[in-house]
């Protein structure tokens, strides 16, 4: 059984006038069934009936007397008298079961048959994805939803939270992509963009993992000590001088924690430093290192810190130096 789009038609003679009439399927009846190895289709009573049920029934192709014909050009449709269209006038027939005819009856062979691919639209099938997994898990969010809600964090138009399948065929093509998080980022990233703090975006981002360099963080730094150490998170400090006698200030980079902070004791000439407009000092030890590493595009242009009373001043914290100076 596949979960897809499913409409069935009116070609002529169940409704007055002219004209193709579309008939809506209901939402739980969306599914195409086809004989696999078994051979046949069965019944909701389990007995084989033919080669291929779509819409639950509704419409049955190679259908046998007791068990699937030989090929699929017999046929039978019917769909729910509830199911006709309102703005269309029946002149069909409907059984005692409320079951109307769309031929001029139900069972019917087919003269000529052709069989199109349609391109359904696109996401939808990861969203019928999505709500497979984790079914207990989905159940846990209507109360995260009510409170997000009364935090004022939904969408202008309130509730409810329209899953889109335009959006996960972009950011969630595939099941590989829908699992590449734990259950729980898996089903809120199906929501999560949705929301907003004050008209920043609650959506989940995936990050590149390499993006504050782990090559900094784990690899030998050639012509610099480093003292690597293990707290809640690895954590290196690199020595970029201050180990030698005439060594006129010290520095070093402190790497971990998603932060790179830079601690000197060139206090006069910090300010410009942070400002980018030193170019030596501590500035030509750290900006030659962090480009190698692929770090200078993540340094803010300017960012000051307040200068702190210790001897070892932290210059500040997520990288400081302005990348125009480190060339």
């Amino acid at each position: 059984m596949t979960p897809c789009g499913v409409s069935l038609f009116s070609v002529r003679g169940a409704f007055e006038g002219d004209g193709i009439t579309k008939i809506e399927v209901p939402e739980d009846a969306q599914r195409v069934e086809v004989a696999g190895t078994q051979g046949a289709v069965t019944d909701d009573d389990g007995m084989p009936c033919g080669k291929v049920c779509i819409a639950q029934g509704r419409l049955w192709l190679g259908l046998g007397d007791h068990g699937p014909a030989g090929d699929l050009r017999s046929c039978q449709v019917w769909v729910w008298n509830k199911e006709l269209p309102d703005d269309k006038t029946y002149v069909g027939t409907i059984d005692n079961e409320g079951a109307a005819m769309l031929a001029s009856s139900v069972n019917f062979p087919a003269a000529d048959m052709e069989i199109y691919t349609l391109q359904p639209s696109t996401g939808w099938q990861w969203c019928y994805y999505a709500l497979k997994q984790g079914g207990a898990l989905w159940c846990e969010w209507p109360d995260f939803i009510r409170l997000a809600d009364i935090y004022k964090l939904t969408p202008s138009t309130g509730l409810p939270l329209i899953m889109s399948a335009q959006w996960m065929a972009a950011h969630l093509p595939t099941k590989a992509d829908f699992h590449t998080m734990p259950l729980a980022l898996r089903q809120y990233s199906t929501f999560g963009h949705l929301l907003n703090y004050k008209g920043t975006s609650l959506a989940l981002e995936k990050m590149d993992r390499t993006r504050l360099s782990r090559s900094l963080l784990t690899d030998p730094i050639d012509g610099h000590t480093t003292i690597d150490f293990i707290g809640f998170d690895r954590e290196r400090h690199i020595i970029l001088k201050g180990m030698k006698e005439d060594d006129t200030f010290a520095a070093d980079l402190h790497v971990g924690v998603g932060r790179i902070d830079i601690y000197t004791t060139e206090a006069e000439i910090e300010w410009l430093f942070l400002s980018g407009q030193s170019t030596g000092g501590v500035a030509a030890l750290a900006c030659p290192l962090l480009i190698k590493h692929g770090l200078a595009d993540l340094i803010p242009e300017h960012r000051l810190a307040e200068i702190m009373p210790q001897e070892r001043r932290p210059v500040g914290g997520g990288g400081l130096i302005a990348p125009q100076r480190c060339q």
